[in-house]
């Protein structure tokens, strides 16, 4: 059977808090800004830039989490050759969102920021990056960016981290993971103002024992107001 990225629990769990976030589906299609997201790893800096208007929800998500700092400190736990890079928590402490599929994203080459589940709607807060093309993902996997900058980072991690297993050859440590906003259109290299704050719009102790806030981000407007 063709591989899919599933959400199996990485084997070393990440140090970013425990929380749950929701967000409804709001589109902020007429916004003058791009968001970006920078993936610092022990391998090199990833760019990409996160496609707001096509995956609203999921893109809200993935910001919220990062801006809680819930991926830094992280694993890319499964890593499969010419496949894909896959990272985040596993925990079950993060809330599912809907899957959001566009006409327009295809799983059709290498870069793309895909949202990693176990079957419909159940994408939290696992997410891969394509090495090539994965076209069987198309409709089933919810594309939320692409990178930009960077690719040979995820070149070099596929030639010397990946295996035909999952079980990478060597660790790659995702330390921090910073979002931008940028003027609209622009490529916004190194011109972007980093949005390192994150204060939640509504907190509340989480049930279970869990630490941390329950974040209600109304859509992907409000996250850029944050």
């Amino acid at each position: 059977p063709t591989a899919t990225p599933g959400t199996t629990p990485p084997p070393t769990p990440g140090s970013g808090p425990a929380l749950k976030a929701y967000c409804p589906a709001v589109s902020d299609v007429g916004s003058t800004t791009d968001l970006f997201a920078v993936f610092t790893t022990n391998m090199g800096t990833i760019r990409a830039r996160l496609f707001d208007e096509q995956a609203p929800d999921t893109v809200a998500n993935f910001v919220t989490l990062a801006r809680a700092g819930y991926l830094d400190d992280t694993v890319f736990h499964r890593i499969i050759t010419d496949f894909m890079m896959q990272g985040g928590q596993g925990t079950g402490d993060v809330d599912d969102i809907k899957d959001e599929f566009h006409h327009g994203l295809r799983h059709d080459r290498g870069g793309l920021l895909s949202m990693a589940n176990a079957g419909p709607h159940t994408g939290s807060s696992q997410f891969f990056i394509t090495f090539k093309a994965t076209p069987w993902l198309n409709d089933r996997h919810s594309i939320f960016g692409e990178v930009v900058d960077g690719m040979s980072v995820v070149e070099k991690v596929n030639a010397d981290a990946a295996s035909s297993s999952g079980t990478p050859k060597t660790e790659v440590r995702l330390e921090s993971v910073t979002i931008e906003e940028t003027p609209s259109g622009s490529s916004g290299a190194g011109t972007g103002t980093k949005i390192t704050s994150f204060v939640p719009r509504h907190g509340v102790p989480l049930e279970g024992g869990y630490t941390g806030f329950l974040m209600v981000t109304e859509s992907i407007a409000q996250v850029r107001q944050q």
